[in-house]
């Protein structure tokens, strides 16, 4: 999980936090730590996000942080302030012509892991009933 942290160190750019930075997620987690699973934002409503995106009117800034965030490497946006925002800004941003292999990456990592966890968790119930006496499941 990314938090919502200023690192100057890792991002010079001091209205830019690690959730959305490329330089602390792509680069650093990515790429300098080789880490290869699924990551996830911290909460998207947090107020250390959301000052950063303050609400104007006529502006989708719930759906702003999430493109923003997705662009710098997350996987997985947890608990966006606007929900709906966030997706339709996600989508414009693709059909505007962003490649959404960030997107298809993200998911398949995510595919991946749900099916690891559901293989693991029937490899435990399969071994948990072979344990059991004759006749109780």
């Amino acid at each position: 999980m990314i938090g919502h942290l200023t690192v100057p160190a890792l991002e010079p750019d001091p209205e830019r936090i690690a959730t959305t930075s490329p330089q602390v997620v792509a680069r650093l987690l990515r790429g300098e730590l080789g880490f290869r699973g699924v990551v996830v934002t911290d909460a998207m409503d947090m107020g250390a996000l959301t000052r950063l995106f303050p609400a104007e009117p006529g502006n989708n800034t719930s759906g702003r942080a999430a493109v923003e965030a997705v662009k710098a490497g997350n996987d997985m946006v947890l608990l966006p302030a606007d929900l709906d925002a966030s997706f339709s800004a996600l989508l414009a941003a693709v059909n505007a012509g962003w490649s959404g292999a960030r997107l298809i990456a993200g998911g398949v990592r995510l595919l991946v892991m749900s099916l690891t966890v559901v293989v693991a968790l029937e490899q435990l119930r399969i071994g948990r009933t072979a344990l059991l006496p004759s006749g109780e499941t």
